[in-house]
């Protein structure tokens, strides 16, 4: 009898690891997510860059403002930013003064929200994600930090 219930713990023990394992394995992201908060935080001030098809693009990121630059530092979208969780953040373009974009797509923008997600960290920047509001239109990239002094005009 003893031997029975010894070997049914055992078997318990075992579906019990299994179990947690899958779990583990079938929702990594929440296992990333706990890990990777910091690495996306790292993002939250500071300037950064990416290539687009107009050129360079400079962001510059405060606690309440990023502002995105084509030619610095006269051309740009600012946007209010909320950070709603360490990797996603929400922004509201409220100033555009690039003059890449007709005045019917700067009407269309002002006012209207898109959500940022940081998809991926590295040692020099990240993977996003955006997705405007009222828009099937989403955008992936890479950003990395900026190094070096911003331009004088």
């Amino acid at each position: 009898m003893y031997r029975q219930i010894n070997s049914l713990n055992k078997l318990n023990f075992n579906k019990v690891i299994l179990f947690i394992t899958f779990i583990v394995i079938l929702n990594p992201k929440a296992t990333y997510s706990s890990n990777a908060k910091s690495d996306c935080e790292k993002f939250h001030l500071g300037k950064f860059v990416y290539t687009s098809s107009f050129g360079e693009v400079i962001i510059e990121r405060n606690g309440s403002y990023e502002i995105i630059y084509r030619v610095y530092p006269h051309s740009y979208i600012k946007s209010s930013i909320i950070w709603v969780s360490p990797c996603i953040a929400q922004g509201i373009a409220v100033e555009i003064t690039s003059d890449i974009f007709s005045d019917e797509y700067r009407e269309k923008r002002i006012n209207k929200r898109s959500k940022l997600f940081i998809t991926e960290t590295f040692s020099d920047g990240y993977s996003y994600k955006l997705i405007e509001e009222n828009s099937s239109k989403t955008v992936y990239g890479k950003v990395k930090f900026y190094k070096g002094s911003l331009p004088t005009n």
